[in-house]
């Protein structure tokens, strides 16, 4: 909300993914920790919170870095799928939070050439990926447009935080009391929830 304010507008819910990611890497420069440092500065009435907090949203090293030193009792699970996986999943959710706005329209556009087009596509996907996306896109009937707006959002996100860099500071740096990587992409939502709430000890 401080940096709305900062920018003349007042305190709303940005719908825009890449509007969001703006505004969290302009935090993480101000703050390094990020999210994290976010977390460091709430304040929990233990006569309510009950005996675990959860929290989401940690991506990046910083992020992980600095949650790590400041809750040194936490655990860690990182829930990872491939960028296809994901890419999949958010073609499929439909949901309003991951809307974006595009620079131009994509109308009228061959699908793999609208892909291609998206700024630093090529150091998320591989062409091979890029070409069996178009294909399975094309046989879905899915709207160019769309299909380049969340691949836009993956991209976005990677040029925003770095995953892989995260879990592998997670993994050597913790415990594996204290950390648990889950491969979402192998497993149904069910397997996934009973193997965390096991890990978790939570009945």
């Amino acid at each position: 909300m401080s940096l709305q304010h900062e920018d003349g507008y007042p305190p709303t819910p940005v719908t825009d993914r890449v509007k969001r990611f703006e505004y969290t890497a302009r935090y993480r420069a101000r703050y390094p920790g990020g999210m994290a440092h976010a977390l460091s500065r709430l304040a929990v009435d233990p006569a309510g919170a009950g005996s675990l907090l959860l929290f989401d949203g940690l991506r990046g090293l910083n992020e992980v870095q600095h949650a790590a030193t400041y809750f040194p009792q936490g655990h860690f699970i990182v829930l990872d799928a491939p960028d296809t996986v994901r890419l999949a999943r958010l073609l499929k959710r439909a949901d309003t939070f991951d809307s974006i706005r595009l620079p131009a329209s994509t109308e009228g556009q061959m699908m793999l050439t609208a892909l291609i087009s998206i700024p630093d596509i090529g150091t998320v996907f591989s062409a091979e990926q890029l070409r069996k996306i178009s294909q399975a896109a094309h046989a879905a009937a899915l709207p160019v447009d769309e299909v380049v707006k969340k691949a836009s959002i993956i991209v976005e996100e990677r040029r925003n935080y770095d995953s892989y860099a995260a879990r592998a500071y997670l993994t050597s740096s913790l415990t594996c009391k204290q950390v648990l990587v889950i491969d979402t992409a192998r497993q149904p939502p069910e397997a996934v929830t009973k193997q965390v709430m096991e890990w978790l000890n939570i009945k």
